[in-house]
């Protein structure tokens, strides 16, 4: 998956502002590579999301998605699927930009991008990487607020999707 790194949050690919248009999703998805996840930027319960794993799905794919989205507006991002575990870590902030996290949670079973089981702390076994998306939300968090980490299960300290407060677009982080 290629990396790209804002700040010091290695990320996965992602369009950076959202769209309607077919060719703005056809772009990225030449760019990047399928599959590729489309997301309604005010969607939400699971709505406006949809995975397209071929070019042939993209333009149904893509109507569906507007079509859930009030402002008919989406993001899409390269899909951090097959093998990745969802993984959210609980951030305090004192409001001066300094931050501190609450620990870890594992929300990967889902069922329609709807979170089904939350545990915590997580079942990954490897704690240095689970250390490593921990303090990696942290930073964000410093200028953000809430972030959520998918994490590659038989990653070598990759993670992907972090969440700074909006429910329906989760941007994906990646570390390695």
């Amino acid at each position: 998956m290629p990396t790209y790194t804002i700040g010091s949050v290695p990320v996965c690919p992602a369009l950076s502002t959202p769209t309607s248009a077919l060719s703005d999703i056809q772009a990225f998805a030449a760019k990047v590579g399928y599959p590729i996840m489309i997301k309604a930027v005010d969607g939400g319960g699971g709505r406006g999301i949809r995975l397209v794993r071929r070019s042939q799905e993209l333009e149904n794919l893509l109507r569906r998605a507007v079509q859930e989205s009030p402002s008919q507006q989406v993001f899409c991002e390269k899909a951090a699927i097959d093998g990745f575990r969802h993984i959210e870590v609980q951030i305090v902030d004192d409001g001066s930009g300094r931050a501190a996290h609450l620990w870890e949670r594992e929300c990967s079973i889902q069922r329609k991008y709807q979170k089904i089981v939350e545990i915590a702390p997580s079942t990954i076994v490897k704690r240095q990487l689970v250390q490593k998306v921990i303090e990696c939300a942290v930073r964000m968090a410093e200028k953000v607020c809430l972030c959520s980490n998918l994490m590659e299960s038989h990653s070598q300290g990759r993670t992907c999707a972090d969440n700074p407060g909006l429910p329906s677009h989760y941007r994906s982080t990646t570390f390695r």
